[in-house]
């Protein structure tokens, strides 16, 4: 939280639009509750980096292990079998991040490029970085 200006703004583009957390306080929540389900945990391949003054982009492949009760209760149906499994996804995204004059970071324009695609389900210990620190 040090890293940003004191109102930042967050938005989604493309396959999952939404307005993302606006401002200090909704920012920090949207942090902790991504701390709780582990999906600050992840790995971001990037496969492009753009700087110029104020902007750094960045494109890649994000990955995480989400639950098979969090991807039934988002929709996905492929997981019935094995709820309480956990599943590598995956989406391309690129993200444009404004830097303030003092070096902040303004916030994150996100786009992305699909929906979280299940790749597969993972083995209890494999990928283990990836998801709750405690998933089994």
């Amino acid at each position: 939280m040090a890293t940003l200006v004191a109102e930042p703004r967050y938005q989604v583009w493309g396959a999952s639009a939404s307005v993302g957390p606006q401002g200090y306080d909704e920012v920090a929540n949207f942090y902790q509750a991504a701390i709780r389900i582990g999906k600050n945990r992840l790995e971001f391949e990037i496969v492009r980096v753009m700087v110029d003054r104020d902007t750094v982009l960045t494109e890649g492949t994000f990955r995480h292990a989400y639950s098979g009760a969090m991807l039934t209760a988002r929709g996905y149906d492929t997981v019935e079998d094995d709820p309480t499994g956990w599943y590598l996804v995956e989406y391309q995204a690129l993200i444009v991040w404004p830097i303030s004059r003092d070096g902040l970071i303004v916030g994150e324009d996100m786009y992305a490029g699909e929906a979280p695609r299940i790749v597969r389900r993972l083995d209890t210990g494999e990928l283990d970085h990836l998801g709750p620190v405690d998933r089994g």
